[in-house]
């Protein structure tokens, strides 16, 4: 391929040598492209590690690595983001999977046990990782403490359960983890449980009333642990070997010397040095960089150790991260008076990346890097670092990292040909102040908005400022210099179980945990791209445009076909004009574009190969032409300022007598809240496989709704309905991402699978995916109010406009949610709702989690604020005197009935202490300047309904085998909310047999047809309901034969049964009672029932940066006789952060071309960790039981999400203390999210009326409000 051969020793190691789980894995010809993830799930099978992101942002590829140092005899265990990691790097070590540390066919390894056991899997995905994650800390450290657990888990993103259960889970790995949840010294312990010492924690007997027992652990022994592979730790040929592999494109060289490093580098200067493979490996995969020739100089000496010298220390340029904060750790200890430098570094080094990311990323690589966001490189160049750098041109030289260093946008003073072999980082003098600061939108594993580093010397005697070295990150190209010459979290869940007339045998309302998520734990729960693949499999990659508004003048595939191994191009050619059409409402959405692309989104064709590296390249060879078309639509305004509306809006809701009302009232205020998008992020990406047998096709989809991608497929390939089943064995979370835009993918699969007669698999890249698959609607709310002076709102005017892209999808359905619930939870006699749904070139917004109700209530209680605030009277006294009651009729004149909207205000402001707090932080802010608190409560009213009739139906089938076994199927889809295990308890206590008989195995439209999407919150109810049904049908059938053996058991009774030939098979169907809505007289009833909820959250912010913390957030949930309620907490945990995200944190950038800029977890930040409240409180409401749905329960699902604005308007609580006392006014607009930046902005003071917006050359903002 080139001469590099000729530098490489002929006794050069050309095999790859590692072990995985304990086994020898012998490659004979590795190819340095392949990723260890890659060769985890294709070449070993090995599924448990999950593709989450691609980027080392998400943990979900975590294993452990491990390695014999032999010079200090011992074993060393990381933890590594496969998705980076080259396979080629493995060399002579061990990788552990989540299948190497137990199974549920063998034995559970402890780690497993208890993220199981403590309810901490919902969808599952991320799971493996988490525990990989907790399983290496434990290789590694006996004692642990809550902050161990903190950093191991930074590297590792969780969409589904609010992180508390997997906390609480592995803090029993502690010692003394006890005091976390009892503090013996207090009655109410450490914020857990209001009963204190007689918490049901505390009882070491088994009993119903607790989410996990403790006592039922199997403890964990360190000692059971796999042994490290003897060969790897007797040859130590492995870690000294010269290594050269040889692959299509690139070539792998791990030289042992640092002479052979500078020649191969002389020879070939473009030949790039890998160390961790943290920024290389996202340019290769992202990027499409090719580098021909990668050098690993892993085992040279001179580059991978750290010393101290005379002045400083020095740290090899292979040195880790981790490895580099345990030096400085020493240091610090050593040399106190001398280690200001290495405390800043090392503090700076715990918010860089993720523990993964740290393991394996060098100091030198993040140098040479150069990006201008560096969190490290400021400190580096205020401290005047000194880089050793190596070449056989120049030979040894120093170079200072000053000023003159960097030399543009990642661009060095080294040159080509040099090697960086070590980094010297100069001691502090007494004299010396050093200090580094980093500001990111999220507190851990987040790149940086801005960093800066400041070395500044003070004469001991004056007091006057000798010398003074200022470095910023984030304020231009590159890192720029001036140089002056003068606690761990808390929790409680409380809910209570009703015995009356219980079973032995009765399941519903126990804390049964996910009747997965064992599997889950173990890397044994299978998801779309698990699936073993079939020797004839085929791999499918979209072509997306390249324009958001254009026409396609020309698709020329040609140059692709020639690429060996590409078999097909789709296209829209390959589709009759009417089969090429789809939408779940309106069908104005083409499965191929074949005209104009309307959107960066749009489908314009396939490419399909016997690889998934081909169908890649061969994707990136089709050549479209396009002529561009104005206008491109992108933010709301432009909508606004072209009437840029979907058909049949606006849409207009009224009642009573408006403007009278509005006329008759003392105050009127005006105002206005806006939303910007929001991600689903689920961890499992969009992703279908699909095999044709004969005449008939099976879709295995990552998708909400089954039955749709089976109708679709059927009308695309003009085949009836019946040779289609689609099916779901589980989905990696989906919070309406995958009800309606799973099928963009799902069908072309189909359509390939069936045309080429081959079974064809594809699955969306994280960067794909987050750019194509639409998102939490944009929203921009006015709202105009009457009231009178004692606070009571007379009427009511909302104007919403809704950003929903370029196809309807579902938008209409997530508006008509909206009007219904912006009045959130206030009694307002007059009110007037106009809604428009604007069409623009943004891939189409579809649902999310809580539907259009998040943004319209969030307008509901700025208002409701903004009255409190001009008449000068406590938001409480406002919301109580407007607060829906029992009997109140809503806007759309339903009436209000179980209102415990009441009880859940009240219980709220009681078991918060509300009032006693809110004293304190007053006392606080007054206090305190640059840091305040605030506390809000936040009240929400969710109506639970499909609200469209068709819809509102279910279908179950229940099979019951000879040996008593029973198989239920529905359908409804398990994406981590728990339907399954909340249906076999429902099974369970109406059979009234054990829970254990009753297996789901997975959603089929070949056992249950025509089935609603999974959505709405709905699907408890309704399955429920059908699954009642059957069960009553099947004990009809039993009753005789347990008539005639009372005494029998359950296998009894089914056994006679069969003897005497009776249908051991039962079909249950629910249809729920019509929706007597009549929207020309705006009566009659929407919604099945309400959920009701409050929330009470306290905040801090520090005034200066934007930076705040949520210090305690407190939660009532009326969810009616739960089903389960580990799983309903988990679900009101989950959606509380998800809504955080939204309300606080996830920022979706856009460009004015249309253009998504947040492609992944590096650029678009979900809640970690560490961003859960410092003490969480769960309480469900008691005594509170809905007649409405199945054994009185109550959805659960979207609910609580609204209740996170409690953070929100808890930080524009401390804000405007922070106002009033630089004497700017209390009233002021704060868009969603409230970023630090925004808090930032929002605090005023004489430092934000410096600041000006920035612009770019062209005079505009380089990214748009959309």
């Amino acid at each position: 391929m080139h001469s590099l051969s000729t530098l490489i020793p002929y006794d050069a190691q050309k095999k790859l040598i590692f072990f995985v789980n304990g086994k020898k894995v012998v490659e004979p010809n590795p190819d340095p492209e392949w990723t260890l993830l890659w060769y985890l799930r294709k070449k070993l099978l090995l599924t448990g590690t999950k593709y989450g992101c691609g980027e080392g942002g998400c943990g979900a590829c975590t294993v452990m690595i491990s390695q014999y140092l032999s010079i200090e005899d011992r074993i060393k265990h990381i933890t590594v983001n496969a998705c980076l990691t080259p396979v080629c790097a493995m060399h002579g070590l061990a990788v552990t999977t989540i299948e190497g540390i137990g199974s549920t066919q063998e034995r559970l390894h402890p780690v497993q046990e208890r993220i199981f056991k403590a309810h901490g899997s919902q969808c599952g995905f991320c799971t493996p990782g988490i525990v990989m994650s907790m399983y290496t800390l434990l290789r590694n450290k006996d004692d642990i403490q809550y902050a161990d657990i903190e950093t191991a888990l930074q590297g590792n993103l969780c969409r589904c359960t609010g992180y508390r259960p997997i906390i609480e889970g592995f803090k029993t790995f502690m010692k003394g983890w006890e005091k976390y949840y009892i503090d013996e010294d207090t009655d109410k312990g450490n914020g857990l449980c209001a009963l204190g010492k007689e918490c049901c924690r505390n009882n070491e007997n088994a009993n119903s009333n607790q989410l996990f027992n403790k006592s039922l652990f199997q403890p964990y022994d360190p000692t059971q642990e796999p042994i490290f592979p003897p060969e790897l730790k007797l040859d130590h040929r492995y870690m000294k070997e010269y290594l050269y592999y040889e692959g299509e494109n690139v070539s792998w060289v791990r030289p042992t010397t640092l002479e052979n490093l500078l020649s191969i580098k002389a020879q070939f200067p473009n030949s790039k040095i890998v160390v961790g493979n943290t920024e290389i490996g996202v340019e290769i995969k992202f990027k499409k960089k090719v580098y021909p020739i990668l050098l690993y100089p892993s085992v040279i000496s001179e580059m991978s150790c750290c010393n101290v010298s005379g002045k400083g220390v020095l740290v090899g340029a292979t040195t880790t991260l981790t490895d580099l904060t345990d030096f400085l750790n020493n240091q610090i200890k050593n040399e106190i008076k001398k280690a200001q430098i290495f405390e800043a570094l090392k503090d700076m080094l715990h918010w860089f990346a993720g523990n993964q990311i740290r393991n394996v990323a060098s100091l030198v690589g993040n140098i040479l890097t150069a990006s201008p966001i560096s969190d490290l490189n400021p400190i580096l160049m205020a401290c005047s670092a000194i880089l050793h750098v190596d070449s056989t041109e120049r030979g040894h030289r120093k170079v200072m990292i000053d000023d003159s260093f960097f030399r543009g946008y990642r661009s060095t003073a080294i040159q080509a040909d040099e090697v960086v072999t070590s980094v010297e980082i100069p001691f502090s003098d007494e004299i010396q102040y050093f200090k580094a600061y980093k500001q990111a939108r999220r507190k851990e594993d987040d790149i940086s908005i801005v960093t800066s580093a400041f070395n500044v010397k003070i004469d001991s005697i004056s007091q006057k400022i000798l010398y003074a070295k200022l470095c910023y990150g984030g304020m231009g190209p590159t890192t720029i210099c001036e140089i002056h010459v003068v606690q761990a979290p808390s929790s409680s869940q409380c809910y209570e179980i009703n015995n009356d007339d219980r079973t032995a045998c009765d399941a519903v309302g126990l804390p049964i945990t996910h009747l997965s998520a064992l599997k889950q734990a173990t890397g044994e729960a299978l998801y779309c791209d698990d699936i073993p693949p079939a020797n004839n499999v085929l791999y499918l990659k979209l072509i997306f445009s390249e324009h958001a508004h254009a026409k396609i003048k020309s698709v020329d595939a040609s140059k692709a076909m020639l690429l060996p191994g590409v078999e097909a191009f789709l296209s829209a050619a390959d589709l009759d004009e009417e089969c090429n059409k789809m939408g779940p409402i309106v069908k104005d959405e083409e499965i191929f574009c074949s005209k104009t692309v309307t959107s960066r989104a749009c489908v314009i064709g396939a490419i399909v190969a016997t690889t998934e590296s081909v169908a890649q390249k061969a994707k990136d060879l089709v050549i479209v032409k396009y002529e561009a078309l104005e206008p491109v639509i992108v933010t709301l305004e432009d909508a606004i300022a072209r009437s840029s509306y979907f058909s049949g809006y606006p849409r207009i809701l009224r009642k009573g007598d408006i403007e009278e009302a509005l006329s008759r009232s003392t105050h009127v205020v005006e105002g206005h809240v806006r939303n910007g998008a929001q991600e689903h992020f689920y961890l499992e990406t969009i992703s279908a496989y699909a095999v044709r047998t004969e005449d008939e096709l099976e879709i295995i989809s990552t998708t909400q709704n089954p039955e749709e991608i089976a109708r679709i497929v059927s009308e695309a390939l003009k085949i009836p309905n019946n040779r289609v089943v689609a099916k779901v064995k589980r989905v990696g979370g989906g919070f309406g991402g995958k009800e309606t835009r799973a099928a963009f993918l799902a069908v072309p699969v189909a359509v390939a699978a069936y045309k080429l007669k081959r079974p064809v698999r594809s699955v969306l890249d994280r960067d794909e995916d987050m750019q194509v698959s639409g998102y939490r609607h944009p929203c921009w709310i006015k709202y105009k109010a009457g009231f009178n002076s004692d606070g009571r709102i007379n009427a009511a005017k909302f104007e919403i406009y809704s950003n929903a892209g370029n196809y309807l999808d579902i938008s209409c359905s997530m508006l008509e949610r909206a009007l219904l619930h912006v009045d959130n939870c206030y009694f307002i006699p007059n009110i007037e709702v106009v809604a428009y749904l604007c069409k623009t070139n943004m891939p189409s917004n579809t649902a999310f989690r809580g539907f259009g109700a998040p943004k319209a209530m969030l307008a509901a209680e700025t208002m409701i604020r903004n009255v409190a605030l001009k008449l000068n009277r406590s938001y409480e006294e406002i919301v109580e005197m407007n607060l829906y009651r029992e009997g109140l009729l809503t806007h759309y004149n339903q009436v209000l009935t179980y209102c415990t909207l009441p009880r859940c205000w009240n219980e709220c402001i009681e078991t918060s202490d509300y009032w006693r707090r809110k004293r304190d932080i007053e006392e606080f802010n007054r206090q305190s300047r640059w840091q305040k608190k605030g506390i809000a409560l936040v009240p929400t009213k969710y109506g639970i309904s499909f609200q469209v009739d068709v819809l509102m139906q279910a279908g179950a089938l229940l099979l019951v085998y000879r040996d008593g076994s029973v198989l239920l199927s529905i359908g409804g889809i398990e994406m981590g909310q728990g339907l399954f295990t909340k249906m076999v308890q429902v099974a369970s206590r109406a059979l009234d047999i054990d829970y254990t008989k009753i297996h789901v195995s997975e959603m089929s439209t070949d056992k249950v047809p025509n089935s609603s999407p999974t959505a709405a919150s709905i699907s408890s109810d309704l399955y429920g309901m059908a699954i009642l049904e059957a069960c009553k049908i099947l004990k009809k059938r039993l009753e005789p034969y347990v008539s005639k053996n009372p005494n029998g058991i359950w296998e009894d009774w089914v056994q006679d049964a069969y003897a005497n030939r009776v249908q051991l098979a039962a079909t249950g169907f629910y249809a729920a009672p019509k929706i007597e809505y009549d929207p020309d007289t705006n009566s009659g009833n929407l919604f099945e029932y309400f959920t009701y909820g409050v929330a009470c959250s306290e905040v801090i912010i520090d005034c200066l940066t934007g930076d705040h913390h949520v210090l305690r957030t407190d939660i009532v949930m009326d969810v009616g006789e739960s089903l389960n309620p580990a799983i309903d907490i988990g679900q009101i945990e989950g959606a509380f952060m998800q809504g955080y995200g939204f309300y606080t944190l996830e920022e979706m950038v856009f460009s004015h071309s249309g253009e998504v800029l947040s492609r992944g977890p590096g650029t678009y930040k979900i809640p970690g960790f560490s961003d859960i409240p410092k003490e969480f409180n769960v309480s469900l409401l008691k005594g509170a039981p809905n007649p409405r749905a199945v054994y009185s329960s109550k959805a659960v699902g979207e609910p609580p999400l609204f209740l996170a604005s409690s953070v929100y308007f808890a930080i524009k609580e401390a804000i405007t203390s922070a106002r009033k006392e630089s004497g700017a006014s209390p009233e002021f607009i704060m868009d969603v999210p409230a970023t630090c930046a925004r808090i930032r902005m929002a605090c005023e003071d004489h430092i934000t009326k410096q600041v000006k917006p920035t612009v770019t050359r062209k005079g505009k903002p380089w990214n748009v409000k959309v």
